[in-house]
C-alpha cells in the first residue's frame, strides 16, 4: 500500500483527488492539507506527497525543499500549470515528477505510483518547457545583457527578471535582503532607461532602441 499525502488550497480539487485516489486499491490517503506549513507539520510516514506548485504561504517548491533538507525520504509529485520558472525551481530542489493540473484526475493513480517507484513522471513536458525556456533566453540581446548586468549577482538577477520573479523570491533566491535587490534592480532599469521589469524584458528582447 503506498501511503499518499495531498496538499491544495483549493478545496475542490482537495476532494477530487482524495475521491481518485481513494479509488486506487494500492493507494491510501494519510493526510489532506491546504497549506505548505500544513504539509510540513504532518508527522506521520508519507510515500509521496503530491502538492499544488502555488500554495499561500509557502510555495509547494519551498515545502518540497525544506522536507528534503530535513532528510525527508517521500517523493513529491508536483501539480503545475507549467509555469517554466516553477518547473526550473521544483528541478532544483529534486521534485519527483510533475503533472498537469488540467488532466490530472485521469492520470494522478497511476503518476503516483510511477514517482513512488522511482520513475520521473512529466519528462517531455519538462523538456519542452525548459526548451521554450532556452530558446527566449537564446533571443536576448547579449550587449544589451551585459550592459545592465555587472557581476554574478547581476547576471541571476536579470534571469529571475526573466522569469517573471518578485523581488522577494529574488531575495530568497540569491541570498539578499529585499532592499538590496530592490536597489540592484534599480540600477540595472536605470542602465537600460527604462521603468520596471516588463520594460527591461522587453528590452532585453531587442524591443526598443537601445539608449
Amino acid at each position: 500500500m503506498i501511503r499518499v499525502a495531498i496538499c491544495d488550497d483549493d478545496r475542490t480539487i482537495l476532494h477530487g483527488l482524495e475521491i481518485a485516489l481513494r479509488a486506487d486499491a494500492d493507494l491510501e490517503v494519510v493526510a489532506a492539507v491546504e497549506r505548505g506549513e500544513d504539509a510540513l507539520a504532518y508527522e506521520g510516514p508519507v510515500d509521496v506527497w503530491l502538492m499544488d506548485v502555488r500554495l499561500p504561504g509557502l510555495s509547494g517548491v519551498q515545502v518540497a525543499a525544506a522536507m528534503r533538507a530535513a532528510g525527508s525520504t517521500s517523493k513529491v509529485l508536483m501539480m503545475t500549470s507549467f509555469d517554466v520558472g516553477e518547473v526550473l525551481d521544483a528541478l532544483e530542489v529534486g521534485i519527483g515528477g510533475f503533472v498537469h493540473k488540467d488532466a490530472f484526475l485521469m492520470n494522478v493513480a497511476t503518476a503516483v505510483k510511477a514517482v513512488h517507484a522511482g520513475y520521473q513522471v512529466g519528462n517531455e513536458v519538462v523538456t519542452a518547457a525548459i526548451a521554450r525556456h532556452l530558446d527566449r533566453l537564446a533571443i536576448v540581446d547579449p550587449r544589451r545583457a551585459e550592459r545592465v548586468a555587472k557581476d554574478k549577482v547581476d547576471r541571476q538577477l536579470l534571469e529571475l527578471v526573466l522569469r517573471t520573479r518578485s523581488v522577494n523570491e529574488m531575495a530568497a533566491k540569491v541570498s539578499m535582503t529585499s532592499s538590496g535587490v530592490h536597489k540592484r534592480l534599480s540600477r540595472m532599469l536605470a542602465r537600460a532607461d527604462v521603468k520596471n521589469q516588463r520594460e527591461l524584458s522587453a528590452w532585453l528582447y531587442g524591443v526598443g532602441e537601445a539608449r
